[in-house]
């Protein structure tokens, strides 16, 4: 499925008419708040300039946060994940440089997930390992 051309009220969760958890409704009422702004040109920034500023809302958004999923919900995280591929190197910038949570992101833009199952939870191993994953797939940061 193609979540950029995606409307959040067309996405199905769970199997038919199963109960959406909280987690799920969240993702869903924050990615419907990136929606409206996909594809329109909020700014003229470069790609770089609008990512790093995006970061920064992010980090400042979350920076009391300890849900994992209430940071990968946050308007300045999906709003990233929104951009695209384009910005996978500049992520992949920004983790080697600064370790965070930015694991489900690349998970949802390269369709991959390196991090062995004994580095769960160890951001220092879980970063290495995507390092490793994406030097070796070509990636260049």
């Amino acid at each position: 499925m193609n979540m950029l051309a995606t409307h959040p009220d067309t996405l199905m969760y769970g199997s038919g008419s199963a109960a959406v958890g909280q987690d799920s409704e969240t993702m869903k009422d924050e990615w419907g708040h990136v929606w409206e702004h996909v594809g329109i040109p909020i700014t003229r920034m470069s790609l770089q300039e609008e990512f790093h500023e995006l970061v920064t809302t992010w980090r400042e958004n979350t920076q009391f946060q300890s849900s994992i999923t209430a940071m990968v919900a946050d308007r300045a995280y999906l709003h990233i994940v929104a951009m695209g591929t384009s910005v996978v190197p500049l992520i992949l910038r920004e983790l080697s440089e600064r370790p965070d949570q930015w694991f489900w992101a690349l998970s949802a833009l390269t369709q991959a997930d390196p991090v062995r199952q004994a580095h769960r939870g160890q951001i220092g191993k879980m970063r290495d390992d995507w390092l490793r994953w994406a030097d070796a797939a070509g990636y260049h940061w």
